[in-house]
């Protein structure tokens, strides 16, 4: 299949870039991204939603990007940078004050205005952008009794699904936070919950994933007491609809990250146990309907995050300890529908310690991933089949934590 190239030049205040366009274990460029740069208020295939933060951003406009500082001061610093459409980041030299969180996931609304992300301390901190790229803390450490570790956004923007990684005596499970509409500040949800403020209970869970094109479904990937890790809910009652063992390991796994296709698909997560019997992992699990059905698992170690393309042919993975992105092919047709394919080659020597990993999933730039690591914030473009383009490494914010990007 033939392939364009493309190049992205990355900056910083004052300092120089790094740039490297080599591709893959086999030194092909892969860039295509199965984005037709909409731009209008609805995705391809995917219906309307209701909600005051719904509407699509332009994916055309310059991206506003938050990086935790948290190794600078007392880790409260978060940098504001911009990732224009020409695929440059630039540390606007910006500053703004919440909390520390060095691996803590968090999403924007689909219009861009509202981020919410999990700090280390358990709490939420939520950042509001407005048109020209200024950032607002709306809440810098808020918390309805929940320990947050992960978040991830309902399209309506009016919703977050925020994750507890405990266990259930102690709060595990999945909360819902409702955001205002007009300033956009936290408040505990006032759906069907239980005494703990939780929709759904979980021990030790790591993700929650609204369903792409689905608002009333919602993957959680959390163990339960017959073993299985992966449950389908219909939201906002939190009712499973089915659960699934993705492991099948005795539940020894520690479940770490997860992803879902932007054609909600499919899912994909990680077990990073050093005391399970078997090898570190990243498991598949297919979406039919409201059926989760078994797509394979494949060796992966220490994925401690993951991002999946926009066509949904392609994954890659921080692995923290191997100092290494791993490349994952994806194919919701075969039956182990996810391949390890090796890792990303960087120009340079091996990533140092990646960590935080977010990606751009519409519009010119669909494939765009940045991770973090000991020197920066690496870029790379996702391909097809598993390849990927490594872009270089940007100076000037050493050791950033979690990220946040703009749709």
């Amino acid at each position: 299949m033939r392939r364009s190239h493309i190049v992205f030049v990355f900056t910083a205040l004052a300092v120089g870039c790094v740039e490297s366009t080599k591709s893959g274990d086999d030194d092909s460029a892969a860039t295509e991204t199965g984005d037709t740069g909409d731009t209008g208020d609805t995705d391809p295939g995917f219906p309307a939603v209701d909600g005051c933060r719904a509407e699509y951003r332009d994916p055309e406009l310059a991206r506003t990007v938050l990086a935790n500082l948290p190794f600078e001061g007392d880790g409260s610093d978060w940098a504001v940078l911009e990732l224009s459409i020409e695929g440059e980041l630039t540390d606007l030299g910006a500053r703004v004050t919440a909390g520390a969180a060095f691996l803590g996931s968090g999403a924007f609304t689909l219009d861009g205005s509202l981020g919410v992300v999990a700090q280390d301390d358990g709490t939420l901190a939520v950042f509001e952008v407005d048109s020209a790229g200024n950032v607002t803390v709306v809440e810098s450490g808020w918390t309805s009794g929940f320990y947050a570790s992960a978040v991830s956004m309902h399209p309506s923007g009016e919703r977050a699904w925020v994750v507890d990684q405990n266990t259930v005596e102690n709060g595990g499970g999945v909360y819902a936070v409702d955001l205002s509409c007009t300033d956009g500040t936290p408040s505990a949800s006032a759906v069907p919950v239980d005494t703990l403020g939780r929709i759904y209970a979980a021990n030790l869970p790591a993700a929650a994933l609204s369903v792409p094109g689905r608002e009333d479904r919602l993957i959680v990937v959390g163990a339960q007491e017959d073993g299985a890790d992966v449950s389908l809910l219909a939201v906002p009652a939190g009712t499973e609809l089915d659960r699934i063992d993705a492991f099948s390991d005795d539940d020894d796994a520690w479940l770490t990250v997860a992803d879902i296709s932007p054609q909600g698909d499919l899912v994909l997560l990680t077990d990073t146990s050093a005391w399970s019997d078997r090898e570190n992992a990243v498991a598949a699990i297919s979406l039919q309907a409201d059926i989760l059905v078994h797509a394979g698992v494949d060796d992966l170690f220490d994925g401690v995050a993951l991002r999946i393309g926009p066509d949904g042919t392609t994954a890659v993975a921080s692995s923290g300890y191997a100092d290494a992105i791993v490349r994952m092919a994806v194919d919701t047709t075969a039956p182990d529908a996810v391949t390890v394919q090796g890792t990303l080659h960087t120009d340079g020597g091996s990533p140092q310690l990646p960590g935080s990993m977010v990606s751009v999933q519409r519009g010119s730039l669909g494939g765009l991933v940045l991770v973090g690591e000991v020197y920066g914030i690496r870029a790379m473009m996702m391909g097809l089949d598993g390849d990927a383009t490594d872009l270089g490494v940007t100076s000037g914010l050493s050791n950033p934590g979690a990220l946040l990007v703009q749709p």
